[in-house]
């Protein structure tokens, strides 16, 4: 039997902007299929339990994941007192599976330990915890790699899941293809920005372009958390935000199908080259 190429599953990453109504981002994936949500406390007006849990039944979708705020060296005792607790009650409400946390500066990073102990605490044992790699750390230089190396191993051995952020501006240098291919063992979600780049010249754009096809590449099947941004011609409503996840998913898909339609399945793969090790990725084209 022939293996099916993998596909990634599609969530909806809110990141509101003051312009829109919350509401109206739960309407949207509920109009364009979209039935995981992840949700970014970077926002305050997200951090409401009753509301999330009431928009959430609304449109019949799940909160997949809670992306906590970037770390805050300057509030590293104020950030580990009232996150918990906000995402105590967040759980509560909404139950998501995955909480997404920023990295450990290293393995004697004590604050970020302290931080993830206390929302241990208060949340139920099977949710997992997920380090993710924001955009400000996404650096064109050979030490950016040899980085992302250890923070797998450490991962591994930690079983702990990784998570790629590329919602912001992100050095043009960076070696996307090279960097994806390290983290490929334990990538669980990648989150997008907007496809094209408003403002442009900011490497986000083209960056994104080549993560996904490394992605496809290599038959990724985690999260890929989209970012839809309406044109400027229209206002952020349901609707027009319901046109721009469709569009979004759409390109996303393609991009897969287009790849991998030239690939050898898994199976085939294995068959043809049953000795080669592939910790570091699937490297066939």
């Amino acid at each position: 039997m022939v293996s099916s190429p993998a596909s990634p599953r599609i969530s909806l990453s809110l990141r509101p902007s003051f312009l829109t109504r919350i509401g109206s981002l739960f309407s949207a994936a509920a109009w364009s299929g979209i039935s995981e949500i992840d949700v970014d406390l970077s926002d305050g007006r997200l951090r409401n339990a009753a509301s999330l849990a009431r928009h959430a039944a609304d449109a019949n979708v799940s909160i997949r994941a809670i992306w906590l705020p970037e770390r805050d060296p300057r509030q590293h005792g104020k950030q580990r007192t009232e996150l918990p607790n906000i995402i105590a009650s967040l759980a509560d409400a909404v139950s998501p599976v995955t909480i997404i946390v920023d990295r450990p500066t290293d393995r004697a990073d004590v604050h970020q330990a302290d931080l993830i102990k206390a929302l241990r605490s208060v949340l139920p044992k099977t949710t997992s915890f997920v380090y993710v790699i924001r955009p400000v750390a996404l650096l064109g230089t050979r030490e950016h790699l040899t980085e992302l190396t250890a923070l797998r191993h450490m991962a591994e051995e930690w079983d702990l899941g990784l998570a790629l952020d590329l919602h912001g501006p992100i050095d043009a240098r960076w070696e996307a293809e090279a960097a994806v291919t390290k983290l490929r063992s334990r990538l669980v979600a990648v989150r997008f920005g907007p496809l094209t780049s408003r403002p442009p010249g900011r490497g986000r754009e083209r960056a994104t372009a080549r993560v996904l096809s490394t992605l496809a590449d290599s038959m990724y099947d985690g999260v890929i958390a989209i970012s839809p941004q309406v044109p400027r011609y229209r206002l952020p409503t349901g609707r027009a935000l319901a046109d721009s996840c469709l569009e979004t998913m759409k390109f996303v898909q393609s991009r897969f199908s287009l790849l991998q339609s030239s690939l050898p399945t898994r199976i085939e793969y294995e068959s043809w080259h049953p000795n080669e090790t592939q910790r570091d990725g699937p490297s066939w084209r």
